[in-house]
């Protein structure tokens, strides 16, 4: 054989040596390790997120981006807290490698690095794993999430998490902490389901139960002024501090967790959901007050405090939404006439009202709002608490 020929196959003999090599490097998994400093998951596109899965030894939490924004999948479909989702997010984009270590099963059991699916794990020691997922249901991301590391001292305040990710066996110390996004079901809610400012109500009355008629009625010339008692008209002392309290309930309404109203159970409902809190018993349809806060535009809020709840709470709000014309015309009047009402709604188009308000209830009344006790006593239903009292009037 010549030397020009040897030379020839030797050559091709090294080249296909090195591919073969490199098909092994590839089929062989993940890399070894990320350097210290190196973001967790580079490069990680967050437009093509469309859903969320947590998942623990006790619960399996699935947020999904739809047509209606982020919902709670797995709390009947109830909008979630953008803001918690953009925080997680950005907590998995900006997380850095601190550390980086092989894996072994005493570790992983030490640092509750444990898959929670696995039966091997001991009670209460395997991880929450975290998974981001496109559009079509593929991965983009998974982090299993195992203890924080604290410094030493009196506080112990935590400065690391151990994680590892789906596909790797390496265990990462980061510099973000993620236990915050290991909480149940209700802490993904949008916790404010009303979306008014106080000063838009320009009335609020109670009615009560059985078609009695107004308890009371507050109302107010223009938006930001004062609410004055128009019903009854008795020259009674109101206590402000009562009545700015009223009035507040709703536009800084916060809520604890949801359930459906009976009619939202109809019809397709996700296949797993968690179990909101319970109560004994459903409050008394004979003993139901009604709060009316009837915006300058004409749209009303209908409250329905729990009459049934106990001292300890929670309790259960029910809120509908209509538009009274009446009250949009009087607008209307008040601007033409000069006389101080409020200025002429911001939607002057009356099918765009209604449209709008339809779209309010849909949104409000499938569901069961549960707050704790001391905003429910907020929507007050007896007028004798938004007066002053005796000993108060003559102290003044």
């Amino acid at each position: 054989m010549k030397t020009k020929t040897f030379l020839i196959l030797l050559a091709i003999l090294v080249v296909v040596v090195a591919a073969g090599g490199l098909v092994i490097y590839e089929k062989a998994g993940p890399r070894a390790s990320l350097k210290m400093g190196a973001s967790m998951i580079p490069g990680i596109p967050a437009g093509d997120i469309a859903a969320i899965h947590i998942r623990n030894a006790e619960e399996n939490i699935e947020l999904v981006n739809g047509n209606k924004g982020w919902l709670v999948q797995t709390s009947y479909r109830y909008p979630a807290d953008f803001s918690r989702i953009k925080e997680l997010v950005d907590t998995v984009k900006d997380a850095k490698i601190g550390r980086s270590f092989d894996s072994t099963e005493e570790i992983r059991k030490r640092l509750d690095l444990v898959f929670p699916n696995d039966a091997a794990a001991a009670k209460g020691k395997s991880g929450t794993l975290i998974e981001l997922k496109n559009d079509k249901g593929a991965l983009i991301a998974g982090i299993l999430i195992g203890e924080t590391r604290k410094r030493g001292g009196k506080g112990d305040v935590p400065d690391g998490q151990y994680v590892m990710l789906e596909g790797n066996k390496n265990i990462y110390l980061v510099d973000k902490i993620f236990t915050s996004f290991e909480t149940g079901h209700s802490s993904w809610l949008a916790k404010n389901p009303v979306r008014i400012n106080g000063v838009d109500v320009a009335k609020i009355s109670c009615e009560g139960p059985g078609g009695e008629g107004p308890r009371y009625v507050f109302e107010r010339n223009a938006k930001g002024g004062e609410l004055d008692l128009t019903v009854p008209i008795s020259g009674q002392n109101v206590d402000r501090a009562s009545l700015n309290r009223l009035s507040g309930a709703l536009s800084s309404l916060q809520i604890e967790d949801i359930r459906p109203r009976s009619s939202a159970n109809k019809g397709s409902q996700p296949s797993e959901t968690h179990e909101p809190v319970k109560k004994t018993g459903t409050p008394s349809s004979g003993k139901a007050f009604r709060i009316d806060y009837t915006l300058f535009d004409g749209m009303v809020y209908h409250v329905y405090p729990d009459p049934d709840c106990s001292e300890q709470g929670p309790c259960d709000l029910k809120i509908d939404v209509s538009w009274k014309e009446s009250e949009w015309k009087k607008d209307e009047k008040g601007k033409e006439e000069g006389a101080g009402k409020a200025a002429q709604p911001e939607k002057e188009n009356r099918s765009d009202l209604l449209a709008e308000t339809a779209k309010e209830n849909d949104r409000l009344s499938p569901w069961i709002f549960v707050v704790p006790k001391w905003r429910c006593d907020a929507f007050m239903t007896n007028l004798r608490e938004l007066l002053k009292k005796e000993e108060e009037e003559k102290k003044g």
